[in-house]
């Protein structure tokens, strides 16, 4: 997650594409929730993957993704600027 907005949020994940979204809470539980089937077949209980990724060194440049500029990356027009 890279920045909350009101009830929305900026996420990134190299998984899925498009690889910047647009999340509300709800949303964001969906994504998080984890069936441990490993643990039980017939009744797997639910995980949610909260841990924090923080980086083992400092980087030199940082995102600054809005709410906005993420709208703006997404539209058709903007397809070849996004995959930069």
């Amino acid at each position: 997650m890279l920045r909350a907005e009101d009830r929305r949020f900026v996420v990134v994940d190299s998984n899925s594409d498009p690889l910047l979204a647009l999340r509300t809470g709800p949303s964001c539980a969906r994504w998080w929730r984890y069936h441990d089937v490993d643990y039980s077949k017939t009744d797997p209980p639910v995980l949610y993957d909260l841990m924090a990724v923080k980086a083992a060194f400092r980087t030199t440049v940082k995102a600054d993704f809005s709410v906005e500029r993420v709208k703006f990356l997404r539209r058709p027009e903007n397809r070849r600027l996004a995959g930069h």
